[in-house]
């Protein structure tokens, strides 16, 4: 957007890749792919490190440890 320094934008870029990331994860944990998409949840919380909702955090670092486990258990 015009007008907008990067140091405005960052907060909605960061958000938007987190967004991105967890919209992949998803699709990778519906075909079975539970590998990748422990990954990109992953990707997910690094992406948005100073997220304002640490419960939503929390919950993603939840589902990494229940898809890895669903990976080595195959």
């Amino acid at each position: 957007p015009a007008g907008k320094t990067a140091k405005e934008l960052l907060p909605a870029a960061k958000r938007a890749l987190f967004e991105e990331h967890k919209k992949t994860a998803a699709e990778k944990a519906r075909t079975g792919d539970f590998y990748a998409a422990a990954r990109y949840y992953r990707d997910a919380v690094e992406a948005w490190p100073g997220a304002p909702d640490a419960s939503e955090v929390a919950a993603l670092q939840g589902e990494i440890s229940r898809l890895e486990e669903k990976h080595r258990s195959r």
